[in-house]
């Protein structure tokens, strides 16, 4: 017997007494229908959520921080942040596991808001019994504080590169820039960007989005044009937890 109650030949359900030409038994001797209410597949918390995604560099924020999806597409952020979204919607038991059957999003940004229907499907890991069920995100498109900094153009250092004596010609400082780009698309630190570059009468002034990668980038610098190099660090304003910001001035002179 493999499951349910034999009377005979015949079997049924110990909660309901169905048989099994009505309904189908499970090994625990319980119909679907009474096997689902005793050993329930899923607990939806959220059958609705927000979640904001960039514009511009499809970073996501489930709950409060743009924390994942920095430079994926936008495929595979929407993606992504499905994934992310429906572990926090739904809270499964250990005999259980889920899948994402299906979803219908846009394939790129036609609108400001969206809403993205989600079909779930969780399984018993042993008992041949499942259960469907549909999810929403409501998708906002709204930039991260990442890109806004960028947009601004804030700047942790300027990095100045000078010539001993003369001043840099046109081909020198369009490598010495093509450089500085190389190693801010090399580097993890999101805030490794190049915000601004002003050439002077003698040089280039380069603004740069980290303190941290400026000055390893000044170093490579120094070192890739056997130059001499000159730190100067100082306190700039407040950072949004009141802690003050250090910046930094780095001189680089080249032969």
């Amino acid at each position: 017997m493999r499951g349910g109650i034999s009377l005979g030949r015949e079997r049924f359900c110990i909660e309901c007494g169905r048989t099994e030409h009505e309904v189908k038994l499970t090994s625990k001797m319980l119909c679907v229908d009474c096997f689902l209410r005793k050993y329930p597949l899923y607990e939806v918390k959220n059958r609705r959520i927000k979640v904001k995604l960039c514009p511009m560099c499809h970073s996501y924020a489930v709950r409060r921080n743009f924390a994942r999806g920095r430079g994926l597409s936008f495929s595979e952020a929407i993606k992504a942040l499905i994934e992310d979204s429906v572990n926090k919607m739904v809270k499964l038991p250990f005999y259980s596991k889920l899948t994402i059957v299906d979803f219908k999003a846009p394939k790129n940004f036609v609108k400001n808001r969206f809403l993205i229907p989600v079909i779930v499907e969780t399984k018993h890991v042993e008992e041949d019994v499942a259960e469907s069920f549909t999810l929403e995100i409501e998708v906002y498109a709204e930039k991260c504080p990442l890109c806004k900094r960028k947009e601004k153009g804030v700047s942790e250092a300027i990095i100045q590169i000078r010539k001993e004596r003369g001043k840099l010609s046109y081909k020198e400082r369009e490598k010495i820039i093509d450089l500085l780009r190389e190693l801010a698309e090399k580097s993890r630190d999101p805030k490794a960007y190049i915000a601004n570059v002003e050439a002077t009468g003698s040089g280039v002034d380069v603004w740069i989005g980290s303190l941290k990668f400026a000055e390893m980038a000044a170093r490579v610098l120094r070192k890739r044009f056997n130059g001499l190099m000159k730190i100067f660090r100082t306190f700039g304003g407040l950072n949004k937890s009141g802690k003050h910001v250090l910046t930094a001035s780095i001189l680089i002179k080249i032969p």
